[in-house]
Protein backbone atom coordinates (compact mmCIF):
# COMPACT_ATOMS: atom_id res chain seq x y z
CA UNK A 1 0.00 0.00 0.00
CA UNK A 2 1.18 3.51 -0.97
CA UNK A 3 0.41 6.34 1.21
CA UNK A 4 0.60 9.62 -0.76
CA UNK A 5 2.71 12.23 0.60
CA UNK A 6 0.03 15.01 -0.98
CA UNK A 7 -3.25 15.04 -2.50
CA UNK A 8 -5.30 16.90 -5.12
CA UNK A 9 -8.42 16.44 -3.49
CA UNK A 10 -10.25 18.93 -1.49
CA UNK A 11 -10.35 16.60 1.51
CA UNK A 12 -6.54 16.72 2.14
CA UNK A 13 -5.42 14.61 4.84
CA UNK A 14 -4.16 16.03 8.32
CA UNK A 15 -1.76 13.91 9.39
CA UNK A 16 0.64 11.22 7.90
CA UNK A 17 -0.11 7.36 8.95
CA UNK A 18 0.58 7.52 13.27
CA UNK A 19 3.02 5.71 14.59
CA UNK A 20 2.10 3.09 16.89
CA UNK A 21 3.83 2.36 20.49
CA UNK A 22 5.39 -0.32 21.24
CA UNK A 23 4.78 -1.44 24.96
CA UNK A 24 8.59 -2.82 25.66
CA UNK A 25 10.51 -0.39 23.53
CA UNK A 26 8.70 2.91 24.21
CA UNK A 27 8.25 6.03 21.76
CA UNK A 28 11.33 7.25 19.62
CA UNK A 29 13.78 10.41 20.57
CA UNK A 30 12.00 12.42 18.58
CA UNK A 31 8.65 11.74 17.96
CA UNK A 32 6.32 13.38 15.83
CA UNK A 33 2.95 14.94 16.72
CA UNK A 34 0.85 12.33 15.79
CA UNK A 35 2.53 10.12 18.35
CA UNK A 36 1.81 12.93 20.83
CA UNK A 37 -1.49 12.91 20.16
CA UNK A 38 -1.77 9.11 20.24
CA UNK A 39 -0.06 9.31 23.30
CA UNK A 40 -2.09 11.86 25.16
CA UNK A 41 -5.43 11.83 23.66
CA UNK A 42 -5.76 8.49 21.48
CA UNK A 43 -6.46 5.69 24.45
CA UNK A 44 -7.98 8.23 26.98
CA UNK A 45 -9.83 5.76 28.50
CA UNK A 46 -7.00 3.88 29.61
CA UNK A 47 -4.78 5.37 32.79
CA UNK A 48 -1.38 6.74 31.81
CA UNK A 49 1.64 6.29 33.78
CA UNK A 50 3.53 9.30 35.34
CA UNK A 51 6.59 8.61 33.44
CA UNK A 52 6.99 6.51 29.89
CA UNK A 53 4.41 5.41 27.40
CA UNK A 54 1.16 4.48 27.55
CA UNK A 55 0.90 0.47 27.32
CA UNK A 56 -0.28 -0.94 24.22
CA UNK A 57 -0.66 -4.13 23.47
CA UNK A 58 1.70 -5.86 20.44
CA UNK A 59 -0.83 -6.66 17.73
CA UNK A 60 -4.21 -3.75 18.15
CA UNK A 61 -7.38 -4.43 17.28
CA UNK A 62 -9.91 -2.87 14.83
CA UNK A 63 -11.35 -1.29 17.96
CA UNK A 64 -8.09 -0.13 19.05
CA UNK A 65 -7.56 1.47 15.80
CA UNK A 66 -11.13 3.07 16.11
CA UNK A 67 -10.13 5.00 19.61
CA UNK A 68 -6.61 6.06 17.71
CA UNK A 69 -8.23 7.77 15.33
CA UNK A 70 -11.14 9.27 17.44
CA UNK A 71 -7.61 11.42 19.24
CA UNK A 72 -6.57 12.99 15.76
CA UNK A 73 -8.48 16.20 17.05
CA UNK A 74 -6.27 18.64 15.07
CA UNK A 75 -7.35 21.75 13.11
CA UNK A 76 -8.67 19.67 10.11
CA UNK A 77 -11.72 19.86 8.20
CA UNK A 78 -13.66 16.49 8.24
CA UNK A 79 -14.04 14.05 10.64
CA UNK A 80 -11.39 11.36 12.08
CA UNK A 81 -13.27 8.65 9.38
CA UNK A 82 -12.42 10.71 6.30
CA UNK A 83 -8.94 10.98 7.71
CA UNK A 84 -8.45 7.44 7.98
CA UNK A 85 -9.88 6.90 4.19
CA UNK A 86 -7.67 9.82 3.04
CA UNK A 87 -4.31 7.93 5.37
CA UNK A 88 -5.17 4.84 3.78
CA UNK A 89 -5.81 5.83 0.22
CA UNK A 90 -9.49 3.79 0.18
CA UNK A 91 -13.15 5.30 0.16
CA UNK A 92 -14.29 2.28 2.56
CA UNK A 93 -13.68 3.02 6.03
CA UNK A 94 -13.67 -0.44 6.82
CA UNK A 95 -10.73 -1.20 4.23
CA UNK A 96 -9.14 1.85 5.64
CA UNK A 97 -9.21 0.56 9.24
CA UNK A 98 -7.88 -3.15 8.07
CA UNK A 99 -5.10 -0.85 6.49
CA UNK A 100 -4.01 0.92 9.27
CA UNK A 101 -4.38 -2.49 11.45
CA UNK A 102 -1.64 -3.65 8.73
CA UNK A 103 0.67 -0.63 9.18
CA UNK A 104 1.15 -0.93 12.80
CA UNK A 105 1.56 -4.98 12.65
CA UNK A 106 4.32 -4.37 10.32
CA UNK A 107 5.83 -1.66 12.94
CA UNK A 108 5.63 -4.03 15.19
CA UNK A 109 6.79 -7.17 13.23
CA UNK A 110 10.52 -7.81 14.21
CA UNK A 111 13.46 -7.54 11.24
CA UNK A 112 15.06 -10.37 12.44
CA UNK A 113 13.96 -13.55 14.38
CA UNK A 114 16.69 -13.80 16.46
CA UNK A 115 20.41 -11.88 16.99
CA UNK A 116 21.71 -14.92 15.63
CA UNK A 117 19.59 -14.49 12.41
CA UNK A 118 21.04 -10.65 12.42
CA UNK A 119 24.55 -11.83 12.50
CA UNK A 120 24.45 -13.76 9.84
CA UNK A 121 23.07 -10.99 7.38
CA UNK A 122 25.20 -8.60 9.20
CA UNK A 123 28.25 -7.37 7.17
CA UNK A 124 30.82 -6.00 10.38
CA UNK A 125 33.08 -3.72 8.74
CA UNK A 126 35.04 -2.95 12.11
CA UNK A 127 34.03 -4.30 16.03
CA UNK A 128 33.53 -0.72 17.20
CA UNK A 129 30.81 1.09 18.58
CA UNK A 130 29.89 3.14 15.80
CA UNK A 131 31.28 0.12 13.03
CA UNK A 132 28.44 -1.97 14.53
CA UNK A 133 25.41 0.74 14.45
CA UNK A 134 26.50 1.58 10.60
CA UNK A 135 26.61 -2.20 10.08
CA UNK A 136 23.00 -2.74 12.01
CA UNK A 137 22.13 0.24 10.00
CA UNK A 138 22.40 -1.47 7.04
CA UNK A 139 21.52 -4.38 7.83
CA UNK A 140 18.36 -3.06 8.64
CA UNK A 141 18.12 -1.35 5.15
CA UNK A 142 18.54 -4.51 3.46
CA UNK A 143 16.01 -6.32 5.43
CA UNK A 144 13.11 -3.29 4.22
CA UNK A 145 12.63 -3.13 8.10
CA UNK A 146 9.61 -0.21 9.01
CA UNK A 147 10.57 1.12 12.25
CA UNK A 148 13.67 3.11 13.93
CA UNK A 149 16.93 1.33 14.65
CA UNK A 150 16.46 2.23 18.17
CA UNK A 151 13.91 0.03 18.58
CA UNK A 152 14.98 -2.97 16.83
CA UNK A 153 18.51 -2.76 18.39
CA UNK A 154 16.30 -2.68 21.73
CA UNK A 155 14.07 -5.58 20.78
CA UNK A 156 16.78 -7.82 19.15
CA UNK A 157 19.70 -7.22 22.08
CA UNK A 158 16.78 -7.55 25.22
CA UNK A 159 18.64 -4.36 26.71
CA UNK A 160 17.24 -1.48 28.39
CA UNK A 161 19.60 1.44 26.70
CA UNK A 162 21.32 1.89 22.87
CA UNK A 163 24.49 1.92 24.83
CA UNK A 164 24.14 -1.64 26.61
CA UNK A 165 22.33 -3.04 23.26
CA UNK A 166 25.56 -1.08 21.43
CA UNK A 167 28.08 -3.01 23.70
CA UNK A 168 25.89 -6.51 22.83
CA UNK A 169 26.18 -5.79 19.13
CA UNK A 170 30.39 -5.36 19.67
CA UNK A 171 30.60 -9.12 21.60
CA UNK A 172 28.73 -10.38 18.08
CA UNK A 173 30.95 -8.65 16.27
CA UNK A 174 33.75 -10.15 17.42
CA UNK A 175 32.24 -13.56 17.88
CA UNK A 176 30.74 -13.18 14.13
CA UNK A 177 33.78 -11.38 12.70
CA UNK A 178 36.90 -13.25 11.36
CA UNK A 179 40.40 -11.81 12.27
CA UNK A 180 42.51 -11.61 8.97
CA UNK A 181 45.33 -13.29 11.21
CA UNK A 182 45.91 -16.50 13.60
CA UNK A 183 46.50 -15.66 17.01
CA UNK A 184 48.22 -19.43 17.81
CA UNK A 185 50.16 -18.98 14.82
CA UNK A 186 51.16 -15.10 15.50
CA UNK A 187 54.52 -14.34 14.99
CA UNK A 188 56.35 -11.59 16.35
CA UNK A 189 58.98 -9.85 14.23
CA UNK A 190 59.44 -7.06 17.00
CA UNK A 191 62.20 -7.50 19.82
CA UNK A 192 59.99 -5.89 22.47
CA UNK A 193 56.54 -6.07 23.75
CA UNK A 194 55.76 -2.78 23.95
CA UNK A 195 51.88 -2.36 22.75
CA UNK A 196 53.18 0.32 20.08
CA UNK A 197 55.53 -2.13 18.50
CA UNK A 198 53.44 -5.13 18.69
CA UNK A 199 50.47 -2.88 16.86
CA UNK A 200 52.82 -1.92 14.37
CA UNK A 201 53.69 -5.47 13.88
CA UNK A 202 50.01 -6.39 13.81
CA UNK A 203 49.38 -4.18 11.46
CA UNK A 204 52.76 -5.12 8.61
CA UNK A 205 50.99 -8.23 8.53
CA UNK A 206 47.83 -7.47 7.99
CA UNK A 207 48.63 -5.91 4.83
CA UNK A 208 50.45 -8.76 3.48
CA UNK A 209 46.58 -10.15 4.23
CA UNK A 210 44.94 -7.27 2.33
CA UNK A 211 42.78 -6.89 5.74
CA UNK A 212 39.93 -4.53 5.77
CA UNK A 213 39.64 -3.45 9.06
CA UNK A 214 41.59 -1.29 11.53
CA UNK A 215 44.56 -2.72 14.32
CA UNK A 216 41.93 -2.10 17.02
CA UNK A 217 39.51 -4.60 15.29
CA UNK A 218 42.14 -6.73 14.39
CA UNK A 219 43.55 -6.66 17.96
CA UNK A 220 40.00 -7.93 19.30
CA UNK A 221 39.50 -10.56 16.95
CA UNK A 222 42.48 -12.30 17.42
CA UNK A 223 42.18 -11.89 21.11
CA UNK A 224 38.50 -12.17 21.34
CA UNK A 225 38.32 -9.47 23.66
CA UNK A 226 35.52 -6.95 23.84
CA UNK A 227 37.38 -4.44 24.73
CA UNK A 228 40.76 -2.83 23.18
CA UNK A 229 43.06 -2.23 26.80
CA UNK A 230 42.15 -6.03 27.63
CA UNK A 231 43.39 -7.09 23.85
CA UNK A 232 46.29 -5.26 24.08
CA UNK A 233 47.16 -7.34 27.25
CA UNK A 234 46.58 -10.16 25.75
CA UNK A 235 48.99 -9.75 22.85
CA UNK A 236 51.71 -8.59 25.22
CA UNK A 237 51.46 -11.87 27.42
CA UNK A 238 51.60 -14.11 23.87
CA UNK A 239 54.79 -11.36 22.58
CA UNK A 240 56.68 -12.24 25.86
CA UNK A 241 56.33 -15.88 25.74
CA UNK A 242 56.97 -16.04 22.31
CA UNK A 243 60.25 -14.20 23.27
CA UNK A 244 61.19 -16.42 26.16
CA UNK A 245 63.09 -19.74 24.61
CA UNK A 246 61.75 -23.19 25.29
CA UNK A 247 65.43 -25.05 25.07
CA UNK A 248 68.65 -24.72 27.24
CA UNK A 249 70.59 -25.89 24.88
CA UNK A 250 73.98 -27.09 26.74
CA UNK A 251 76.62 -28.91 25.25
CA UNK A 252 74.12 -30.76 22.97
CA UNK A 253 76.16 -32.88 20.66
CA UNK A 254 74.62 -33.60 17.35
CA UNK A 255 76.19 -35.52 13.98
CA UNK A 256 77.12 -33.35 11.02
CA UNK A 257 75.43 -29.65 11.06
CA UNK A 258 72.60 -28.69 8.60
CA UNK A 259 69.07 -27.04 8.73
CA UNK A 260 67.61 -30.47 9.69
CA UNK A 261 69.36 -31.59 12.09
CA UNK A 262 69.72 -28.33 13.94
CA UNK A 263 65.85 -28.21 13.65
CA UNK A 264 65.32 -31.50 14.71
CA UNK A 265 67.96 -31.03 18.20
CA UNK A 266 66.32 -27.70 18.78
CA UNK A 267 63.01 -29.53 18.90
CA UNK A 268 64.17 -32.55 20.56
CA UNK A 269 64.93 -29.75 23.58
CA UNK A 270 61.92 -27.75 23.78
CA UNK A 271 59.76 -28.26 26.78
CA UNK A 272 56.52 -30.02 26.35
CA UNK A 273 54.99 -26.56 27.58
CA UNK A 274 56.23 -23.99 25.53
CA UNK A 275 53.81 -21.37 23.88
CA UNK A 276 55.16 -21.46 20.39
CA UNK A 277 56.31 -23.03 17.47
CA UNK A 278 59.58 -24.73 16.32
CA UNK A 279 59.76 -21.71 14.00
CA UNK A 280 59.33 -19.27 16.38
CA UNK A 281 62.21 -20.85 18.34
CA UNK A 282 64.69 -20.69 16.20
CA UNK A 283 63.84 -17.09 15.51
CA UNK A 284 64.25 -16.43 19.04
CA UNK A 285 67.97 -18.33 19.30
CA UNK A 286 68.86 -16.91 16.20
CA UNK A 287 67.77 -13.31 16.62
CA UNK A 288 66.24 -13.47 13.50
CA UNK A 289 62.60 -11.65 12.62
CA UNK A 290 61.77 -14.05 9.77
CA UNK A 291 61.67 -17.74 8.83
CA UNK A 292 64.12 -16.90 5.86
CA UNK A 293 65.90 -14.97 8.61
CA UNK A 294 66.85 -18.02 10.73
CA UNK A 295 66.98 -19.98 7.64
CA UNK A 296 69.97 -18.22 7.13
CA UNK A 297 71.78 -17.60 10.35
CA UNK A 298 71.85 -21.53 10.29
CA UNK A 299 72.97 -21.70 6.95
CA UNK A 300 76.14 -19.39 8.06
CA UNK A 301 76.69 -21.22 11.44
CA UNK A 302 76.94 -24.44 10.05
CA UNK A 303 79.06 -22.95 7.05
CA UNK A 304 81.95 -21.81 10.16
CA UNK A 305 81.66 -25.46 11.61
CA UNK A 306 82.35 -27.21 8.18
CA UNK A 307 85.38 -24.46 7.22
CA UNK A 308 87.11 -26.34 10.30
CA UNK A 309 87.26 -29.19 8.30
CA UNK A 310 90.15 -30.30 6.79
CA UNK A 311 89.82 -30.13 2.93
CA UNK A 312 91.65 -31.70 -0.12
CA UNK A 313 91.37 -31.92 -4.07
CA UNK A 314 92.05 -34.77 -6.55
CA UNK A 315 95.55 -33.29 -7.10
CA UNK A 316 96.15 -34.59 -3.17
CA UNK A 317 95.77 -38.40 -5.07
CA UNK A 318 98.45 -38.33 -7.17
CA UNK A 319 101.46 -36.19 -8.87
CA UNK A 320 100.15 -36.72 -12.12
CA UNK A 321 96.90 -35.34 -11.49
CA UNK A 322 99.15 -31.28 -10.11
CA UNK A 323 98.12 -28.97 -12.51
CA UNK A 324 96.38 -28.59 -16.02
CA UNK A 325 93.14 -29.97 -17.19
CA UNK A 326 94.28 -33.62 -16.23
CA UNK A 327 90.81 -34.76 -13.94
CA UNK A 328 88.45 -33.07 -16.51
CA UNK A 329 90.54 -34.70 -19.72
CA UNK A 330 89.84 -38.11 -17.47
CA UNK A 331 86.47 -37.58 -17.02
CA UNK A 332 85.91 -36.58 -20.54
CA UNK A 333 87.13 -40.17 -20.78
CA UNK A 334 90.50 -38.61 -21.41
CA UNK A 335 94.27 -39.68 -20.22
CA UNK A 336 96.38 -42.85 -20.06
CA UNK A 337 93.67 -43.98 -17.66
CA UNK A 338 91.51 -44.83 -20.25
CA UNK A 339 93.48 -45.19 -22.99
CA UNK A 340 95.62 -48.02 -21.83
CA UNK A 341 94.83 -51.70 -21.25
CA UNK A 342 96.20 -53.18 -18.44
CA UNK A 343 95.64 -53.52 -14.91
CA UNK A 344 96.30 -51.45 -11.53
CA UNK A 345 98.09 -53.41 -10.26
CA UNK A 346 100.49 -56.27 -9.98
CA UNK A 347 99.65 -59.86 -8.88
CA UNK A 348 96.20 -59.70 -9.94
CA UNK A 349 96.22 -61.21 -13.01
CA UNK A 350 99.87 -60.55 -14.24
CA UNK A 351 100.47 -61.33 -18.36
CA UNK A 352 102.63 -60.23 -20.81
CA UNK A 353 100.03 -59.55 -23.14
CA UNK A 354 98.85 -56.66 -21.03
CA UNK A 355 101.89 -55.49 -19.08
CA UNK A 356 101.22 -52.66 -16.36
CA UNK A 357 103.34 -49.70 -16.20
CA UNK A 358 104.93 -48.23 -13.21
CA UNK A 359 103.19 -44.83 -13.95
CA UNK A 360 100.12 -47.28 -13.53
CA UNK A 361 100.78 -48.94 -10.78
CA UNK A 362 102.03 -46.02 -8.83
CA UNK A 363 98.68 -44.29 -9.08
CA UNK A 364 96.72 -47.27 -8.06
CA UNK A 365 98.48 -47.45 -5.03
CA UNK A 366 98.32 -43.78 -4.71
CA UNK A 367 94.36 -43.64 -5.22
CA UNK A 368 93.97 -46.79 -2.62
CA UNK A 369 96.06 -44.91 -0.18
CA UNK A 370 93.98 -41.99 -0.45
CA UNK A 371 90.91 -44.16 -0.27
CA UNK A 372 91.65 -45.26 3.37
CA UNK A 373 93.02 -42.01 4.16
CA UNK A 374 91.59 -38.52 2.91
CA UNK A 375 88.90 -39.70 0.51
CA UNK A 376 87.48 -41.05 4.46
CA UNK A 377 88.70 -38.36 7.02
CA UNK A 378 88.44 -34.90 4.71
CA UNK A 379 86.12 -32.99 2.30
CA UNK A 380 86.96 -33.01 -0.83
CA UNK A 381 86.71 -30.06 -3.25
CA UNK A 382 87.98 -28.48 -6.55
CA UNK A 383 87.21 -31.01 -9.27
CA UNK A 384 86.90 -30.65 -12.62
CA UNK A 385 85.28 -27.49 -13.92
CA UNK A 386 82.91 -29.20 -15.76
CA UNK A 387 81.47 -31.53 -12.29
CA UNK A 388 81.54 -28.42 -10.37
CA UNK A 389 78.77 -26.57 -12.22
CA UNK A 390 76.24 -28.99 -12.02
CA UNK A 391 72.63 -27.45 -12.31
CA UNK A 392 71.29 -30.50 -10.60
CA UNK A 393 72.09 -32.72 -7.98
CA UNK A 394 73.49 -35.61 -9.36
CA UNK A 395 76.60 -36.68 -11.54
CA UNK A 396 76.50 -39.90 -13.93
CA UNK A 397 79.67 -42.15 -15.31
CA UNK A 398 78.61 -44.54 -17.96
CA UNK A 399 82.06 -46.71 -18.89
CA UNK A 400 82.06 -48.29 -21.87
CA UNK A 401 85.29 -50.25 -21.73
CA UNK A 402 86.87 -52.98 -19.17
CA UNK A 403 90.96 -52.68 -19.14
CA UNK A 404 91.75 -55.04 -16.25
CA UNK A 405 91.22 -58.79 -15.82
CA UNK A 406 91.21 -61.03 -13.45
CA UNK A 407 88.62 -58.17 -11.10
CA UNK A 408 85.79 -60.99 -11.72
CA UNK A 409 84.41 -57.69 -13.10
CA UNK A 410 83.64 -57.38 -16.96
CA UNK A 411 84.80 -59.52 -19.62
CA UNK A 412 88.79 -58.78 -20.17
CA UNK A 413 90.62 -61.63 -20.12
CA UNK A 414 94.22 -61.99 -20.17
CA UNK A 415 94.75 -63.08 -23.11
CA UNK A 416 91.55 -60.98 -24.91
CA UNK A 417 91.16 -57.23 -23.48
CA UNK A 418 91.52 -54.73 -26.67
CA UNK A 419 87.62 -54.37 -26.52
CA UNK A 420 86.40 -55.76 -23.71
CA UNK A 421 83.14 -54.58 -22.31
CA UNK A 422 82.47 -53.93 -18.92
CA UNK A 423 79.74 -55.90 -16.78
CA UNK A 424 76.13 -54.47 -18.43
CA UNK A 425 73.43 -52.73 -15.92
CA UNK A 426 71.59 -50.26 -18.35
CA UNK A 427 70.11 -49.13 -21.63
CA UNK A 428 71.04 -46.48 -23.88
CA UNK A 429 68.44 -45.75 -25.34
CA UNK A 430 69.50 -43.26 -28.25
CA UNK A 431 71.10 -46.75 -29.43
CA UNK A 432 68.71 -48.70 -31.91
CA UNK A 433 68.77 -52.35 -31.89
CA UNK A 434 72.00 -54.10 -30.50
CA UNK A 435 74.25 -51.83 -28.72
CA UNK A 436 77.48 -53.09 -26.42
CA UNK A 437 77.18 -53.89 -22.78
CA UNK A 438 77.64 -50.27 -20.89
CA UNK A 439 77.48 -49.51 -17.14
CA UNK A 440 76.15 -46.89 -15.93
CA UNK A 441 77.35 -45.18 -12.05
CA UNK A 442 76.05 -42.20 -10.37
CA UNK A 443 75.80 -39.71 -7.28
CA UNK A 444 73.02 -37.65 -6.17
CA UNK A 445 72.72 -34.98 -3.23
CA UNK A 446 70.82 -32.40 -1.02
CA UNK A 447 70.00 -28.64 -2.82
CA UNK A 448 71.34 -27.62 0.87
CA UNK A 449 75.11 -26.94 0.64
CA UNK A 450 75.35 -28.37 4.58
CA UNK A 451 74.06 -31.05 4.05
CA UNK A 452 76.85 -34.23 4.31
CA UNK A 453 75.99 -35.59 1.03
CA UNK A 454 76.81 -32.02 -0.99
CA UNK A 455 79.73 -31.44 1.54
CA UNK A 456 81.42 -34.64 0.16
CA UNK A 457 79.69 -34.99 -2.99
CA UNK A 458 83.18 -35.23 -5.30
CA UNK A 459 84.27 -37.42 -1.89
CA UNK A 460 81.13 -39.65 -3.41
CA UNK A 461 82.34 -39.18 -6.77
CA UNK A 462 86.45 -40.34 -6.22
CA UNK A 463 84.77 -43.24 -4.88
CA UNK A 464 82.64 -44.32 -7.71
CA UNK A 465 84.81 -43.51 -10.61
CA UNK A 466 88.34 -44.13 -9.60
CA UNK A 467 88.24 -46.76 -6.49
CA UNK A 468 85.19 -48.57 -7.10
CA UNK A 469 85.38 -48.73 -10.83
CA UNK A 470 88.22 -47.83 -12.23
CA UNK A 471 90.88 -49.21 -9.93
CA UNK A 472 89.07 -52.21 -8.53
CA UNK A 473 86.81 -52.92 -11.85
CA UNK A 474 88.87 -51.75 -15.00
CA UNK A 475 85.83 -49.64 -16.08
CA UNK A 476 86.78 -46.96 -18.25
CA UNK A 477 86.04 -44.95 -21.35
CA UNK A 478 83.44 -43.24 -22.37
CA UNK A 479 80.08 -45.03 -24.41
CA UNK A 480 81.48 -44.50 -27.58
CA UNK A 481 78.25 -44.32 -29.22
CA UNK A 482 77.94 -41.66 -32.51
CA UNK A 483 75.04 -40.41 -31.27
CA UNK A 484 76.77 -39.71 -28.08
CA UNK A 485 79.93 -38.54 -29.09
CA UNK A 486 79.73 -35.04 -27.01
CA UNK A 487 79.27 -37.00 -23.98
CA UNK A 488 81.66 -37.60 -21.37
CA UNK A 489 82.78 -39.95 -19.44
CA UNK A 490 81.41 -38.70 -16.22
CA UNK A 491 79.45 -35.34 -16.14
CA UNK A 492 76.67 -33.55 -14.77
CA UNK A 493 72.98 -35.46 -15.19
CA UNK A 494 71.74 -32.83 -17.69
CA UNK A 495 74.73 -33.48 -19.90
CA UNK A 496 74.98 -37.04 -20.01
CA UNK A 497 73.15 -39.33 -22.83
CA UNK A 498 69.55 -40.85 -21.68
CA UNK A 499 70.09 -44.58 -20.11
CA UNK A 500 67.21 -46.65 -18.72
CA UNK A 501 68.93 -46.91 -15.39
CA UNK A 502 71.99 -46.71 -13.10
CA UNK A 503 73.26 -47.77 -9.91
CA UNK A 504 73.81 -45.66 -6.81
CA UNK A 505 76.36 -44.99 -4.05
CA UNK A 506 75.37 -42.61 -1.00
CA UNK A 507 78.04 -41.57 1.27
CA UNK A 508 77.15 -41.83 5.56
CA UNK A 509 78.87 -39.62 7.41
CA UNK A 510 79.74 -38.63 10.96
CA UNK A 511 81.32 -35.49 12.52
CA UNK A 512 80.52 -34.35 16.03
CA UNK A 513 79.21 -30.67 16.29
CA UNK A 514 78.19 -29.24 19.84
CA UNK A 515 75.41 -26.62 20.24
CA UNK A 516 75.60 -24.08 22.54
CA UNK A 517 73.45 -20.88 23.58
CA UNK A 518 76.19 -17.81 24.24
CA UNK A 519 75.97 -15.23 26.48
CA UNK A 520 73.38 -12.79 24.12
CA UNK A 521 70.84 -16.01 24.08
CA UNK A 522 72.11 -17.16 20.81
CA UNK A 523 72.32 -20.48 19.00
CA UNK A 524 76.10 -21.45 18.15
CA UNK A 525 77.79 -24.35 16.78
CA UNK A 526 81.26 -25.68 16.85
CA UNK A 527 83.04 -28.77 16.06
CA UNK A 528 85.76 -30.91 18.54
CA UNK A 529 89.22 -29.00 18.30
CA UNK A 530 90.07 -31.50 15.97
CA UNK A 531 87.38 -32.29 13.92
CA UNK A 532 86.73 -36.12 13.75
CA UNK A 533 84.93 -36.30 10.07
CA UNK A 534 84.17 -40.20 9.16
CA UNK A 535 82.78 -40.33 5.41
CA UNK A 536 81.76 -43.81 4.22
CA UNK A 537 80.58 -45.24 1.17
CA UNK A 538 77.69 -47.46 0.34
CA UNK A 539 75.00 -48.53 -2.12
CA UNK A 540 71.98 -45.88 -2.04
CA UNK A 541 69.42 -47.55 0.11
CA UNK A 542 65.49 -46.43 -1.05
CA UNK A 543 62.57 -48.20 -1.98
CA UNK A 544 64.86 -50.36 -4.61
CA UNK A 545 68.40 -50.11 -3.06
CA UNK A 546 71.65 -49.38 -5.13
CA UNK A 547 69.29 -47.19 -7.84
CA UNK A 548 69.94 -43.85 -8.75
CA UNK A 549 66.43 -43.03 -9.45
CA UNK A 550 64.93 -44.32 -6.51
CA UNK A 551 67.73 -42.34 -4.43
CA UNK A 552 66.40 -39.13 -6.41
CA UNK A 553 63.00 -39.99 -5.44
CA UNK A 554 63.74 -40.47 -2.14
CA UNK A 555 65.40 -37.25 -1.72
CA UNK A 556 62.60 -35.54 -3.47
CA UNK A 557 60.12 -36.87 -0.81
CA UNK A 558 62.31 -35.71 1.73
CA UNK A 559 62.28 -32.41 -0.14
CA UNK A 560 66.05 -32.06 -0.12
CA UNK A 561 66.00 -31.60 -3.81
CA UNK A 562 63.08 -29.51 -6.23
CA UNK A 563 60.67 -31.02 -8.52
CA UNK A 564 62.73 -29.39 -10.98
CA UNK A 565 65.48 -31.31 -10.49
CA UNK A 566 63.69 -34.47 -10.32
CA UNK A 567 61.91 -33.85 -13.52
CA UNK A 568 65.41 -32.97 -15.33
CA UNK A 569 66.97 -36.07 -13.98
CA UNK A 570 63.67 -38.04 -14.88
CA UNK A 571 64.35 -36.98 -18.25
CA UNK A 572 67.83 -38.53 -18.53
CA UNK A 573 67.22 -41.72 -16.16
CA UNK A 574 63.79 -43.20 -18.13
CA UNK A 575 63.48 -46.18 -16.31
CA UNK A 576 62.02 -47.57 -19.89
CA UNK A 577 63.72 -46.76 -22.98
CA UNK A 578 60.94 -45.40 -25.32
CA UNK A 579 59.89 -48.03 -28.30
Amino acid sequence: VVFPENTTSSHQRCNFPPPFPSSSLGPPSSPPAPYEILKNKALASRTLPSTGPVPVQEELSLGDIDEALKGLEVACPHNNREEAKLLAGTINFGVAKQILQAKCLDENEPCFEDIEAFAESADFKNCTNAGVADSFATALDDAGCLHNNRKEILRLTGMDNVADAKKELVAVCLVTRKACLSFDDLVFQTPVCTPAAILEDIEAQMLAKSCVHDTRTEAKLLTKMESFPDAKKALRAKCQADLTPCTNLANVDINLCDRNTVVRAIKQDMSEDCAHSVQRELMILTGASSKKDAESYIAAMCDGVWSEVETTTFEDIDPDFVGGDFVSEYYEGGTFLNSETSNFRRGLDDNENYPISDQTQRVGENIVAFRNDEAATTMMGTGAESINRCENQAIMCCFGRDRQSGDDNGNCDSDDCDDADPGDNTDLCSVAGDEDDIHCHGVAWAADNNDATSRMRLNNLFFVSLFDHMYTRGYVGDINAPANSAAPMCGCIEDMPVVSRADCTQIDAELTVTLNIDADGLLTAATQEEPDLQVNFNACRAETNNDLASYVEKLANQKKISTEMKDVFSSIVVGTCPA
